[in-house]
């Protein structure tokens, strides 16, 4: 059985540490919140005789685009 220290190269107290983020990880928390942002936005397509259209259609838009813009910088940072 190995000690664990020999186990663990890296220090877990380390203040970088904490600001590591995986690229796997990345990839699936932006593709996550981009799945949702194009089901919001394919959700947006209703009829034009409901009550509240606009109001609820630009509600679901700027869902959509929030999403779509929490996956991007999910990504990049």
């Amino acid at each position: 059985m190995a000690s664990p220290q020999s186990e663990s190269s890296v220090d877990l107290k380390d203040p970088k540490f904490e600001q590591y983020d995986c690229l796997p990880c990345r990839l699936v928390g932006a593709t996550a919140f981009t799945g949702l942002g194009v089901y919001a936005y394919w959700q947006s397509n209703i009829p034009r005789g409901t009550p509240f259209y606009r109001t609820r259609r630009l509600g679901i838009l700027s869902l959509a685009t929030g999403f779509v813009g929490a996956g991007l910088y999910r990504l990049i940072n």
